[in-house]
């Protein structure tokens, strides 16, 4: 693997209150070149009031949505 830019699926200083803490476990790259990245979001990394969250990207990592 080669790394060849860095930044952010999600910047959690941007996101309010208790859905700031983010756990990310993996990163999967589609045929189609779309890459999800699933993460638990809640108000501490353990809270119990954490959810699922996919994001993803069409354009090889620039933006998210």
């Amino acid at each position: 693997m080669n790394i060849i830019d860095e930044g952010f699926a999600i910047d959690a200083d941007t996101v309010p209150g208790p859905r700031r803490a983010h756990f990310f476990s993996s990163i999967c790259r589609l045929d189609s070149g779309t890459i999800l990245v699933p993460c638990r979001r809640g108000s501490t990394k353990m809270s119990p009031n954490g959810n699922c969250v996919i994001v993803e990207s069409t354009d090889s990592g620039r933006t998210w949505r």
